[in-house]
């Protein structure tokens, strides 16, 4: 009952996240169509191509360092002296004995709160006890909304979505390590190498300039400036001087 209840209370903004999410989604299965049909289609028909053009899109993929982590708005966090996951679930506990009618809510997607090792294991790690109704589930794309608007007071978020910035969202540190690293390692297969001297230097150039602030940054100017892709890559290593 208490889900019915809090849809039929908030349809009308669920539903605007919903739409924007959906906006997402068909834009991003759209440039999906329209970079990967071509390159598909010139692969089959230049089978010459197909190792340099899937090795450069192994690079691609593997650039963004991405792991989750907790959010929350940067001037409450800020406000209320809140910069680590410790601190986060002491303010839980603080609130849910001193004003429970005022208890948490934190915005996760689905698959985090019923994976092994999502938040039952975090929660245990952290010592963090919540009520069933604690913890709202929703589309991983609309957590961020979710906590700029206030709707949830912190949420679960991939630390280089451009949104963690454009949102002015503070990421708590992990200060108990629970999350796992991802590092920013270019891959690329040896016959690619080979067969482009220099790209080898080019990359590990490249990678040495790329962290999760300046991922993060580069990829607000695509989610929130709604600048393009090539441009904002462009004008990036023009910046580091690599173009």
């Amino acid at each position: 009952m208490d889900t019915v209840h809090y849809i039929l209370d908030n349809w009308d903004y669920l539903l605007t996240l919903t739409l924007q999410h959906l906006w997402l989604v068909a834009l991003a299965v759209g440039l999906a169509i329209i970079i990967g049909v071509p390159l598909g289609i010139l692969i089959v028909r230049h089978k010459w191509l197909a190792t340099p053009v899937l090795g450069i899109a192994t690079i691609v993929l593997t650039i963004p360092s991405n792991t989750y982590a907790f959010a929350m708005q940067r001037k409450r966090a800020e406000a209320e002296h809140i910069n680590t996951m410790s601190e986060m679930v002491a303010k839980i506990e603080q609130v849910r004995k001193t004003n429970p009618d005022k208890n948490w809510l934190l915005g996760l997607d689905l698959e985090f709160a019923g994976r092994s090792d999502g938040m039952k294991p975090l929660q245990e790690a952290y010592k963090m006890d919540l009520d069933r109704p604690q913890i709202r589930q929703m589309d991983p794309g609309l957590v961020y909304n979710a906590v700029r608007d206030g709707f949830v007071d912190a949420g679960l978020v991939y630390t280089t979505d451009g949104r963690v910035k454009g949102f002015d969202l503070k990421v708590l540190e992990d200060d108990k390590g629970f999350f796992p690293s991802y590092a920013v390692t270019p891959v690329v297969r040896k016959d690619t190498l080979e067969a482009n001297p220099g790209l080898e230097e080019a990359l590990n150039t490249l990678s040495a300039q790329l962290n999760n602030d300046v991922i993060t940054e580069l990829n607000k100017k695509v989610d929130i400036d709604h600048q393009s892709p090539q441009q904002v890559a462009r004008d990036f290593l023009r910046s580091k001087q690599l173009l």
